[in-house]
């Protein structure tokens, strides 16, 4: 599932943007970094649910089995993705940040040249 949706956010990152299609990074941000807090919780709950286990038992044939599975490189192979997606929501998010504080100079300037012309036109 984190697979494809890095996947998605790759294909729509690579597709030429309009100016105003950066707002719309935001939104995507946002549910890639809500998916990524979604695993984290998981993997805490069941990495709870396993240190709980009262039986050494059990937990010694869960620990084994788990490392026969390949469990181990699973997780590391999931950690992996979820930093590749902590690295792409921040440059999701500051590429936001940037469009909107041009926008904002932008308006600025035009503020500041109407201000010129009233003055201008006022002593003419």
């Amino acid at each position: 599932m984190l697979t494809g949706v890095l996947a998605d956010v790759y294909k729509r990152l690579e597709k030429k943007r309009r100016l105003w299609a950066r707002w719309t990074l935001v939104r995507q941000a946002e549910d890639l970094n809500t998916l990524r807090l979604d695993y984290r919780e998981v993997v805490e709950r069941t990495e709870n649910a396993i240190k709980f286990l009262s039986d050494m038992f059990y937990a010694r044939a869960y620990r084994l089995a788990a490392s026969r599975i390949g469990v181990p490189d699973y997780r590391n192979l999931v950690n992996t993705k979820l930093s590749d997606a902590r690295d792409l929501y921040e440059s999701l998010v500051n590429e936001f940040h940037q469009s909107r504080a041009f926008f904002l100079e932008v308006m600025v300037v035009i503020i500041l040249l109407i201000e010129i012309g009233f003055l201008f036109r006022g002593k003419g």
